[in-house]
């Protein structure tokens, strides 16, 4: 089964702005509870965007990821929190269908 790759790309109206942060809790909460990713992140344009990479191997774990009432909670938060500092969020997913983890 083919993999899924997620880029969310994050830009801030200035540094003061602080990018929205999952508490230790909800981090935890994920990682216990939440579907299986590879997650990454890198900071750009002198500090003004941040991209984070959800890797998952399967589309399966993908679709979990979609369909979790937890990561709803957590994106529902950021979108909110985003919407409150002026952050704008873009969300790719890119199919990566010759990344197969079961060949």
């Amino acid at each position: 089964m083919a993999a899924k790759l997620v880029v969310l790309k994050s830009t801030r109206p200035n540094t003061n702005v602080p990018f929205y942060t999952m508490t230790a809790e909800q981090k935890a909460e994920i990682r216990s509870n939440g579907p299986i990713a590879t997650v990454g992140e890198k900071i750009y344009a002198n500090g003004l965007k941040r991209v984070r990479t959800l890797f998952f191997a399967r589309a399966s774990q993908f679709a979990d990821w979609e369909a979790s009432a937890l990561v709803a909670a957590r994106n529902a938060d950021r979108a909110a929190y985003n919407t409150a500092n002026g952050i704008v969020e873009h969300k790719h997913v890119v199919d990566m269908p010759n990344y197969n983890l079961d060949a």
